[in-house]
């Protein structure tokens, strides 16, 4: 019980990150193409200052991702329009989230 709760605690995340399913992974270009919640799928841009952390907080690396993992974003605007990926966080869309997020 305590264990769960403390993972609960864990895995809260902040608003600015926009959550993420990975589409497809391009590591020699260092490119993710993420889709949103809508479906709307955007091109992403990982550079070698992004930090990527697992579900708790361990460092990854961008081959450390697959299709379909979900994934939280703090991101920029290119001037050509795509995303550059300052953090991205891998972890589940739980129904306490999807209610913070969407459902209020």
């Amino acid at each position: 019980m305590i264990a769960a709760l403390v993972l609960t605690a864990a895995m809260v995340v902040p608003l600015n990150e926009e959550f993420f399913i990975v589409s497809s992974i391009d590591v020699a270009q260092s490119r993710l193409l993420l889709k949103r919640p809508t479906e709307v799928t955007v091109p992403a841009t990982i550079t070698s200052s992004t930090r990527i952390h697992g579900e708790r907080g361990e460092s990854l690396r961008l081959s450390d991702l697959r299709s379909g993992d979900t994934v939280y974003a703090v991101t920029s605007k290119l001037p050509n329009g795509q995303l550059m990926i300052t953090s991205l966080r891998r972890g589940p869309m739980t129904v306490e989230e999807l209610h913070r997020r969407y459902l209020r």
